[in-house]
């Protein structure tokens, strides 16, 4: 039995390792077409995958750098927050309604915490934070600290853009 060793670059730089088992003992599959649309399938899998992972780890990093610590309850929840909102807009709709409920749902708790908690890490960007940041990345400029819904729409938008 050999081993080949395969490395796949992709567009966003991710390397993919595939090994590829040679038997003597296995008869060679004659239809090589179901493998190439298998592994396209994988590679499907895999990039859609890296872009959810992508995406949640670029709205960490910037809700790190806000002053958003993960040992906030709202870090979790703005975070879920920011990126149901890329994905659907439409919750934007009626972030009461519908957005806070879904949060809730998901973290076993209930919308008024949700909402709660929110505001509470949005007022940790405000008094201690780096509100210059969020100033920079969403071209405002307000003394006042932003409403739950400004400061999720406003950082939506920015991570709708990439």
């Amino acid at each position: 039995m050999q081993n080949e060793n395969l490395q796949l670059v992709l567009s966003d730089d991710t390397i993919l390792q595939i090994s590829v088992i040679h038997s003597k003992d296995r008869a060679p599959i004659p239809d090589t077409t179901s493998h190439v649309i298998h592994i396209n399938q994988l590679l499907n899998q895999t990039v859609s995958g890296t872009q959810h992972l992508d995406l949640s780890g670029k709205i960490s990093k910037l809700l790190k750098q806000l002053g958003i610590t993960p040992n906030l309850k709202g870090y979790l929840y703005l975070r879920q927050a920011i990126e149901k909102g890329v994905r659907d807009p439409s919750v934007f709709d009626g972030i009461t309604k519908r957005l806070y409920p879904y949060i809730a749902e998901q973290n076993h708790t209930t919308s008024t915490s949700v909402e709660r908690t929110i505001r509470h890490a949005i007022d940790t960007v405000w008094n201690k934070g780096n509100k210059e940041l969020f100033w920079s990345i969403t071209q405002t400029f307000t003394l006042e600290r932003p409403t739950n819904s400004q400061f999720i729409i406003q950082l939506a938008e920015y991570f709708s853009e990439y």
